[in-house]
């Protein structure tokens, strides 16, 4: 028997929230009964190579015009008889897929609230709004990452199933000695007090405020470190707030990096400033490997698994930030699987909802 064929709009350049989500779902999902397949608009997608090792096609279609665009979404979806496609949205700015998904007849379309504000500019919110109420006049299966994605993509509708952002919680489980052993590659001593993020360097993730916040915490405890994993537009920024801030030396900025997992048990505290967020995968990552996480309150209240979560108000200043991250430096990490799996962030549960979804009629 021939697997399903899914194909997902779209991979972006940048590693974000949803080409997380995409491949630890195909890593976890039954591949002899789901094939995904991707499209993107980018010449080299993020995770590209390992989709492509898993089996998938990634295809190339470039956003030239409207017209060329609908007609290369159309050949790609004729050529190839998808029986499911699957696309993925931050906002409602860009719903050409679907309409050409519903021109082709596509018998099920899925469309999957990530986020709850467009990733780029005041024209992607103009659109947004008027585009909203011709996706909501759409027969499709509507899905989201928490209740507001769901509201910020589908408006009053109440039909959409929220999906958690699983992961796999055993490689993120609290581990001492790979802690020990990965804070002495880095250079941290025992004594130093960690605070650690993980985004994409853009407005919505706030490292520009996370900044002043490490300032406050390390002017009240020295031997306080940040680690900043990621890359984007605003890095130049952060790293010249670094230089002005006299922080040259105590902050690490990572990149992009593929040992996440690792790089979690170094820390202390996991902190998330961010102007809004869906439900970020790095929080869940985080309580995963037993870290305090220190959320703004914009932050989805369904990221909060673990007792030692804490939101706080974008209103509050840096020094009230850094005070709620002090009262956390005693804390005591221990294994916090029990506890996200119960609250149902096992990507094992997430991929198999999925793959009765794309499977049953």
């Amino acid at each position: 028997m021939q697997p399903v064929k899914v194909l997902h709009f779209e991979l972006s350049s940048k590693l974000g929230g949803i080409e997380s989500f995409l491949y630890n779902v195909y890593r976890n999902i039954d591949r002899k009964k789901i094939q995904f397949d991707f499209v993107t608009s980018v010449e080299h997608a993020a995770l590209e190579d390992d989709f492509k090792k898993m089996g998938a096609k990634v295809y190339y279609i470039k956003r030239k015009n409207i017209l060329t665009y609908f007609l290369e979404i159309k050949q790609l979806l004729i050529k190839n008889k998808y029986e499911v496609v699957h696309i993925h949205k931050n906002s409602a700015a860009n719903i050409i897929p679907l309409l050409v998904c519903k021109y082709v007849g596509i018998e099920k379309i899925i469309v999957h609230a990530h986020n709850t504000n467009p990733s780029k500019g005041n024209l992607a919110r103009v659109l947004h709004y008027i585009n909203r109420p011709i996706l909501n006049r759409c027969n499709v299966r509507r899905l989201a990452c928490s209740d507001k994605a769901a509201h910020w993509l589908f408006g009053n509708n109440t039909d959409a199933m929220i999906i958690n952002n699983g992961i796999e919680i055993y490689k993120y489980q609290y581990n001492s000695a790979i802690r020990k052993k990965k804070r002495e590659k880095l250079g941290f001593t025992n004594d130093d007090f960690i605070l650690g993020n993980v985004g994409r360097m853009t407005q919505q993730k706030n490292q520009l405020f996370l900044l002043d916040i490490f300032y406050e915490v390390r002017t009240k405890y020295k031997k306080s470190k940040l680690i900043i994993c990621g890359n984007g537009e605003l890095e130049k920024k952060i790293q010249e707030k670094i230089v002005g801030l006299g922080l040259i030396d105590d902050v690490l900025l990572l990149g992009v990096r593929r040992d996440i997992n690792e790089i979690l048990q170094v820390m202390d505290v996991f902190v998330m400033p961010s102007l809004y967020e869906g439900l970020p995968v790095a929080a869940i990552e985080a309580q995963g490997a037993g870290l305090p996480v220190i959320a703004s309150d914009t932050v989805s209240k369904q990221t909060n698994i673990l007792a030692s979560y804490c939101n706080v108000p974008l209103s509050e200043s840096a020094q009230y930030w850094a005070r709620v991250i002090l009262d956390k430096r005693t804390y005591f990490r221990n294994n916090t699987t029990g506890c996200i799996t119960k609250a149902g962030f096992n990507i094992e549960y997430t991929a198999g909802i999925l793959e009765n979804l794309y499977l049953n009629k």
